[in-house]
């Protein structure tokens, strides 16, 4: 699956990570592949109606990212705004799926890396196939958690009515 870059804002790093500016001639905020996929897995949520209503626990970063995301109209691919206070979700443009937003990588280089030949392709040790399992069930399991978080608050907001 090819890597999404056609964003006017957007840069992405030989690791795979995004570098979003600010425009006009704003600051550089860094996104690593696991935060670009988690906020993927929430927007897709919240188009979903897996997550609804007041109070929802938002990922860290996610309504910054989704503001700068924003500053390209002319993209179709957009994240949908979330208002915690009141619950509403305002539904713009189209989901990203989070394997092309942040596609799996057998190896991920670091941020800061000394420019290396080209290597031959190796296929992927039982630790590296361990490792994108991982990262599938870490994935899954922040879902569950948000998702959760809403149950949770659903049956507080709940027993507040009846009584």
């Amino acid at each position: 699956v090819a890597a999404f870059s056609d964003h006017s804002s957007l840069d992405r790093l030989a690791n795979g990570n995004v570098i979003l500016h600010r425009n006009p001639g704003g600051g550089r905020h860094q996104y690593t592949l696991d935060q670009l996929r988690l906020y993927s897995d929430f927007d897709y949520a919240l188009r979903s109606d897996r997550l609804s209503g007041p109070g929802l626990v938002v990922p860290a970063g996610y309504t910054e990212f989704r503001d700068l995301w924003a500053q390209d109209t002319q993209c179709r691919y957009q994240f949908a705004a979330y208002d915690v206070e009141t619950g509403d979700v305002d539904l713009v443009g189209v989901h990203l799926p989070p394997d092309q937003l942040a596609p799996r990588t057998a190896q991920t280089e670091p941020v800061i890396a000394p420019r290396a030949p080209p290597q031959a392709f190796v296929a992927p040790t039982p630790n590296e196939r361990l490792e994108a399992r991982r990262r599938t069930i870490i994935d899954t399991l922040m879902l569950d958690q948000l998702e959760r978080g809403q149950r949770i608050q659903d049956e507080i907001r709940a027993r507040r009515e009846r009584r």
